[in-house]
């Protein structure tokens, strides 16, 4: 066993990189750089509160998106398809109480500042034929009295194709209320509205209500709910974390008010640049309070264990002997961290760059704070109290005794450990083929949430409140266009996940069975000359409204609106349909174009896997060459990055294995476990190369290092998963599922950086571990 005096002569020979002039500057400006710090930090600070939140997540996607454009086209003609459904459930919803409630919303709801448009049962239409001559009348024209007049009724509805899953569900459990929302009024002003309207008509039968502007208001709610809740409890937790592991005031302090400065930084970044925060913004504070004292934990942790050995240093030679040996590893790990965190540049959803670039600034600031703020901080400060010792020596009160057996296992049984570790990578990541991409709002709330449950009623009662809309620009009346248009919503109703299909020709076809008996040839059909067809509408205007379908049809006749709605809104089904969309045009003589938001929402998905591969190709490569320049040597570098590629195949396979999907928070997690997990490699190879400079064969080299910088790595990592844990707190499932794909990724970087890395250096000793360039005494 090493004693503790060669231990401590150990100390007092650490090499060294920079010179005592380091240690000069910070007792010379102290008190400037403390100011300097906080003057800063209180500005960020100060600029928090104007920051404004953004739930859209079309704006998360370039305006360039080939789906988003087509969208506003559409919406440009048709106005915005985004709805506002409300639900009214009962065991039986055709009764004249239910009926008068329905008719009473949508009346107070057509005269409200911000509604376009309603559209419910008591305002649906029913078309009807009379001695050859078409009928436009109300499709409730009467309010059941008794249970014989509601089974007639409903009888009259389920025959009208036009109402049925639209706005009455086909068990009659369910009734909708569909509002078209005004663009040029403010979302949530209209909301609250709707909001006020709603709440004055509780009754027995159930309200609810959803769509996506529903989810939107949901995801700012809970994303400021989160904001007060999730922060200042990662803050208690890391100042728990931190009390536990170095057990005095400073070491307390000082790594918290690293975090506490970075944090208002880096949030008060996101105003000043213009930017709106969203569901992803959350985890900016989280990340500065688990990453942030990273490098002030190394700090202290050194600084305890120098103090320890020589009670005859005074602080400002601690000072000099923590900065001489951990300045370059803190440097190196911080520039990595950044590196990881800065591949969410390759991102192509927007938030994700931004959370990208506010994380990086946040954390090379820590890293500025932790080398300079810290420092100077502690020049203030007298000399703690020597802490007891273990008989190993290893660190401070023992702490790292159950280190020292772990150095011991490792080094008797190196081989064993590389091979373990192998397996097990190639084990767990096998469930990479089993990833899924996911980018339904829907499911971004837990069950049970009001949003979840309505968006549920809708997709189970009405087709789904999450559309593809398709435009069809051409001579609609051309009896070719309007058969091609039939024939092809006929084919996607069948297809899986649609829900319904809504157009002009199934209006044209509830016509023609109005002008026509049941068996004669042009009953249920299309018109076949453009002259009959023209004629027919004119004769619908006769008795109905020409604006009555202004979703499905413009006035003139030249744009036709497709809306297929989705009950499953699974990216393979939206894909579907948007093939058979593009078939659309070659059978017709015009132009088609497809957008809506579940046409988004698949496209968005594609640019989440590929912003994944883009993000962690760009992370390890930069990390690859970060390391190589590092330990000047390739093969360091590959020494380096190995764990990280090992460890990021353990958390996507996790991921396949549990169905837990990429979405656009998981989506993030690869390029920051790089970031930060490559740090314990780094520290930990930097101490190898240090005992092996000074005259260790490998095997001890490895053993000491894991006993001694072991420690500060240890601690470094839990607190990285301490902060993250308050994460599965969060109000949105994908937040959680983050927060526990941390905790998980980082156990694993840990496991890597003290197991593997040490097994891998025993058996190949790459020859850059003892360099004497990089490590002089």
């Amino acid at each position: 066993m090493i004693s503790l005096t060669d231990r401590c002569r150990t100390f007092s020979s650490h090499s060294v990189l920079i010179s005592e002039n380091m240690t000069g500057f910070l007792y010379r400006y102290r008190l400037v750089i403390i100011i300097m710090a906080m003057v800063l930090s209180i500005a960020g600070a100060l600029l928090i509160p104007s920051a404004k939140t953004d739930p859209d997540i079309r704006n998360y996607i370039p305006a360039t998106m080939t789906s988003r454009m087509n969208t506003d086209e559409i919406e440009k003609n048709f106005g915005v398809q985004d709805i506002i459904m409300i639900l009214l459930r009962d065991s039986m919803v055709i009764t004249a109480e239910n009926l008068q409630r329905i008719s009473s919303i949508t009346d107070e709801l057509s005269g409200l500042r911000g509604v376009k448009e309603v559209l419910s049962v008591s305002n649906a239409l029913r078309i009807s034929g009379e001695d050859g001559f078409m009928m436009v009348e109300p499709a409730v024209p009467f309010l059941p009295s008794d249970s014989t007049e509601a089974r007639v009724l409903e009888s009259e509805l389920r025959d009208n194709p036009l109402i049925m899953g639209s706005v009455i569900s086909d068990d009659f459990t369910a009734a909708s209320i569909v509002v078209y929302l005004d663009g040029n009024v403010p979302e949530m002003e209209t909301l609250a509205k709707i909001d006020s309207l709603v709440s004055a008509y509780q009754g027995r039968a159930e309200l609810l209500i959803g769509g996506l502007p529903a989810i939107r208001r949901a995801i700012l709610k809970d994303v400021r709910r989160d904001g007060l809740i999730l922060v200042p409890l990662a803050l208690t937790l890391m100042l728990l974390l931190l009390w536990i592991s170095f057990r005095e005031i400073r070491g307390v302090i000082l790594p918290f008010s690293v975090v506490l400065l970075s944090m208002a930084l880096a949030m008060g970044l996101a105003p000043l640049f213009g930017w709106k925060l969203s569901i992803l913004s959350l985890l900016v504070p989280v990340m500065m309070i688990a990453i942030a004292n990273n490098y002030g934990i190394h700090l202290i942790a050194r600084y305890q264990e120098i103090n320890h050995c020589d009670r005859s240093y005074s602080v400002r030679q601690i000072l000099e002997k923590l900065l001489r040996s951990l300045r370059q590893p803190v440097i190196f790990t911080g520039l990595t961290t950044i590196a990881g965190i800065l591949g969410l540049l390759t991102h192509s959803v927007i938030p994700a760059r931004q959370v990208g670039v506010l994380a990086a600034i946040g954390v090379g600031y820590a890293l500025l704070l932790s080398l300079f703020f810290i420092p100077a901080w502690m020049s203030y400060l007298p000399k703690p109290t020597a802490r007891s010792v273990k008989g190993n020596g290893a660190s401070p009160d023992g702490s790292a005794g159950y280190l020292t057996f772990l150095a011991r296992v490792v080094t008797n049984n190196p081989f064993r450990v590389l091979v373990i570790s192998s397996l097990v990578t190639l084990l767990i990541g096998s469930g990479i083929f089993f990833l899924k991409i996911e980018s339904n709002q829907e499911n971004f709330f837990p069950a049970g949430h009001p949003v979840k449950a309505a968006s549920e009623a809708i997709n189970d009662g009405f087709g789904g409140s999450q559309n593809i809309s398709v435009m069809v620009e051409a001579d609609i009346l051309d009896p070719a266009n309007m058969l091609a248009i039939d024939e092809w919503c006929s084919r996607v109703k069948d297809e899986p996940g649609v829900g319904n299909v809504m157009s002009v020709a199934r209006v044209v076809r509830e016509m023609s069975k109005a002008l026509f008996d049941a068996g004669e040839s042009y009953y249920d059909t299309i018109p076949d000359t453009r002259e009959a067809l023209a004629q027919m509408v004119e004769i619908y205007n006769m008795s109905g409204d020409p604006e009555d379908f202004e979703q499905l049809v413009d006035l003139n006749y030249t744009r036709a609106h497709v809306m297929v709605r989705f009950n499953d809104p699974a990216a393979r089904n939206i894909d579907n349909i948007v093939s058979m969309a593009d078939e659309l045009e070659d059978k017709i003589s015009g132009r088609i174009v497809t957008g809506g938001y579940a046409y988004i929402m698949e496209e968005f998905s594609g640019r989440i896997l590929r912003g994944q591969i883009s993000s962690i190709i760009f992370a390890l490569l930069v990390i690859f060459v970060l390391l190589s320049g590092i330990f000047r040597s390739l093969r360091g570098g590959l020494i380096g990055t190995i764990p990280m590629l090992a460890s990021i195949a353990i958390l996507l396979g996790f991921m396949g294995w549990a169905g837990i999907a990429i979405d656009p928070a998981t989506a993030l997690l690869s390029s920051i476990m790089i970031g930060v997990g490559v740090d314990y490699t780094i520290h930990y190879i930097w101490r190898h190369m240090a005992e092996m400079e000074r005259g260790l064969g490998t095997v001890e080299a490895a053993a000491r290092a894991i006993s001694t910088t072991g420690r500060g790595i240890v601690f470094n990592a839990l607190s990285v998963m301490a902060g993250f844990s308050v994460l599965v707190f969060s109000g949105f499932t994908s937040i959680r599922f983050f927060g526990y794909l941390v905790i998980i990724s980082i156990g694993v970087c840990l496991v890597a950086a003290l197991v593997t890395v040490p097994a891998i250096m025993i058996l190949f000793r790459p020859r850059f571990a003892a360099n004497d360039s990089l490590i002089k005494k």
